[in-house]
């Protein structure tokens, strides 16, 4: 008989399940003020719609299964393609920007040694459409949601895919160089791609601009420093855009909270434009991700600007304190006067007031408060 969960997966019980449920009441709570509406998908999507999603798709990481037409079913990888779906089919003519928020399992498989779990729930915010504050917005939700669920120590880190792209797409003649160009300066290689930049006989500005990407990353000094290796306007226009994020988030308080990372590459190839993650003490990876991904809904036929982020709520649990239990009615009662008992509890449940049964060896109903939930 088996009696451990799959490798990834793990049970919840007692102090974890009410962190877990304060979490999300914290999330949901905050992208409600913000103007966000809770929606829900399926958990099981057609292996076709993410493969419309993605250019590459891991689909190992995949859970498939087969229906009964012999289509191939998959677990949802992630909230952001069956919203988008979702909004395709029911929001094509719906009045833009829509507002979408969710708390949802997500499944991924992991390898055994990764360390990583393979069933987390995500919690975050879609903006579908929008204007030219929309990014701001998202970033502003973002960041008043850690501050709401209570961290200590976190950082929001803000990059920009086209920084890399607009200049790779000015030098590399192949998917293949910028693919390599890309997992290096992500993974900051350094000796490897000096090797690789001098393979390529570049312009000595443009060589230096790539040798100098993976170490741009930190507070917004990184920004003035990048335009020393900016070499075209269309790089110029980025950091534009970026040095007016940063005015902006600084105006409203959050500049303490904010980094850059130029060199970030993102690992979901639909993002088109900013991208961010946020890190925490105490944790090994990102416990928040988003960015722009305005070409995913021209993928489903409607055409739009988007962007959104998820929180990891699982990689939280450990960094807040436990919720205060609640207090609840304790009723002892002797058999025979179970009824009466019985009646009690149901009429303080009535008034919104916890009680819980406790058959006992004596002659009375005992009524006591005591914390149990």
């Amino acid at each position: 008989m088996q009696k451990r969960t799959p490798l990834g997966m793990r049970d919840l019980a007692g102090d974890d399940v009410r962190k877990k449920r304060y979490l999300q009441k914290v999330m949901l709570d905050t992208f409600e003020k913000h103007g966000f509406e809770e929606v829900m998908t399926p958990a099981m999507e057609y292996y076709q719609t993410y493969s419309t999603a993605f250019d590459t798709l891991q689909d190992r990481e995949m859970v498939k299964l087969f229906d009964e037409n012999s289509d191939i079913l998959a677990l949802r990888l992630d909230m952001t393609v069956p919203i988008v779906r979702m909004a395709a089919s029911r929001y094509q003519e719906a009045d833009k920007p829509l507002r979408f928020s969710y708390c949802s399992n997500v499944y991924k498989m992991r390898k055994s040694f990764a360390g990583k779990r393979s069933e987390v729930m995500d919690c975050g915010v879609e903006l579908i459409g929008g204007d030219d504050f929309s990014d701001l917005e998202v970033l502003v939700t973002a960041l008043d949601t850690l501050d709401a669920i209570g961290l200590a120590g976190y950082t929001l880190e803000i990059g920009e895919v086209n920084f890399f792209e607009e200049a790779a797409a000015a030098v590399f003649e192949t998917e293949e160089d910028l693919h390599i160009a890309a997992d290096l300066i992500n993974r900051k290689s350094m000796v490897e791609l000096r090797e690789f930049v001098d393979s390529k006989n570049m312009d000595p500005a443009v060589r230096d601009f790539f040798m100098e990407l993976p170490l741009l990353n930190g507070t917004s000094e990184v920004l003035e420093r990048a335009r020393m290796f900016s070499f075209n306007d269309r790089l110029d226009a980025i950091l534009d855009r970026l040095e007016a994020i940063n005015l902006a988030l600084n105006s409203l308080g959050y500049g303490s909270l904010i980094r850059f990372d130029l060199g970030k590459i993102p690992y979901l190839n639909y993002y088109t434009g900013l991208i961010f993650e946020a890190f925490a003490i105490g944790v090994g990876t990102s416990i928040l991700s988003g960015g722009r991904y305005d070409s995913l809904c021209s993928r489903f036929g409607m055409p739009a600007e988007a962007r959104g982020f998820s929180l990891k709520l699982d990689y939280l649990i450990d960094l807040i304190q436990v919720p205060v239990k609640k207090a609840c009615w304790k009723i002892h009662y002797p058999a025979d006067r179970w009824l009466e008992a019985f009646e009690l509890a149901k009429e303080l449940q009535k008034n919104g007031e916890p009680a819980v049964l406790s058959l006992w060896d004596t002659d009375e109903i005992v009524k006591e408060l005591d914390v149990c939930l």
